[in-house]
């Protein structure tokens, strides 16, 4: 025969047994959304360093200027420390408002000369942040 006390504890293991896999996938959701919102705004801060080092030093003179790709992007991977980031750095010009031709910078830097008063810095960071949450996805991108 068994007692009172003995079927509650019999119980007790059951219901446990039905929540954990749902408090568990609560709580590596709440790490989960914490991680892409870290790295949401690791990517907002580092575009910030990066606009304000170009805003800072213009496109004329100086060693490190609006022109220097290379800079640009080793800010904002410092400033970026969880993932690698792939950052693309296109200028539009000013006397093309519907920017039809932009012009990508692709290496270190971009000639001055292609470059106007006016035109306009455009920086794309994108970061995948591998999601550890079952059923949610494999992988999302900000």
């Amino acid at each position: 025969m068994h007692t009172t006390h003995q079927r509650n504890r019999g119980q007790g293991l059951v219901e446990f047994a039905l929540v954990l896999p749902v408090l568990l996938l609560l709580m590596m959701g709440i790490f989960d959304f914490g991680r892409v919102f870290f790295s949401y705004a690791m990517a907002s801060n580092s575009l910030r360093a990066a606009l304000r080092n170009a805003e800072v030093f213009g496109y004329n003179g100086g060693e490190i200027n609006y022109t220097d790709c290379a800079h640009m992007r080793d800010v904002i991977k410092k400033v970026f420390f969880a993932g690698d980031p792939v950052v693309t750095i296109t200028y539009q010009k000013a006397s093309d408002p519907l920017n039809l031709n932009p012009i990508t910078c692709a290496g270190d830097s971009i000639d001055s000369g292609l470059l106007d008063n006016g035109d306009i810095l455009h920086i794309e960071v994108t970061n995948t942040v591998k999601l550890i949450t079952p059923l949610i996805g494999l992988r999302m991108s900000e």
